[in-house]
C-alpha cells in the first residue's frame, strides 16, 4: 500500500488486511515516526488523555505489511 492512501486513512477506524491474511479492526497511527496499530478504544483513549505513551504497550508494523485498508464509518 502506498504512502498516499496510507496517510489518507492515518486516525481513522478501518478494516485492515495484512501480509499472511491476518484481518483486523483498528486505527494505524504514527508515533514518532513510526507506524503503531491498535483498536480504535486505545487510539481514543491515548488521543483524549493526551498523556506520555508507554510504547511497550504499543504493536509497531511495517508499512509493507498493510495490504488492504477500508475506512468504516
Amino acid at each position: 500500500m502506498g504512502d498516499s492512501h496510507l496517510n489518507q486513512i492515518l486516525g481513522k477506524h478501518c478494516r485492515f488486511r495484512f501480509r499472511g491474511g491476518k484481518q483486523a479492526f483498528g486505527v494505524l497511527w504514527e508515533n514518532n515516526s513510526r507506524l503503531v496499530f491498535s483498536s480504535k478504544e486505545s487510539h481514543d483513549r491515548y488521543v483524549s488523555d493526551r498523556k506520555q505513551i508507554d510504547t511497550d504497550q504499543l504493536l509497531f508494523i511495517d508499512r509493507d505489511d498493510v495490504m488492504l485498508a477500508e475506512v468504516i464509518d
